[in-house]
């Protein structure tokens, strides 16, 4: 019987904070761009990003894709600012 060491293997990284903080982005923009009425208020934005984020921070233990998720829905909120 082998035994299995951890040295060996790859720490798993959280991608799915990406794919999910992706579909976040883009769920926001489309609501901005139809102008969902609760979603113009500043505080709803906000706190979809702030939540999100924290979320993913917490979840990846600040890896670099729980980081980029974060960028990314924070990218997405202000650009419905911007635009």
């Amino acid at each position: 019987m082998t035994e299995t060491t951890d040295k060996g293997k790859k720490k798993q990284e959280p991608y799915w904070l990406v794919y999910v903080s992706a579909f976040l982005s883009g769920l926001v923009l489309l609501t901005d761009a139809i102008q969902y009425a609760p979603m113009q208020k500043v505080s709803a934005r906000l706190g979809i990003a702030l939540v999100f984020s924290a979320f993913a921070l917490i979840v990846g233990r600040n890896n670099t894709p729980s980081v980029i998720a974060a960028a990314l829905i924070w990218a997405a909120v202000i650009m419905t600012f911007v635009l």
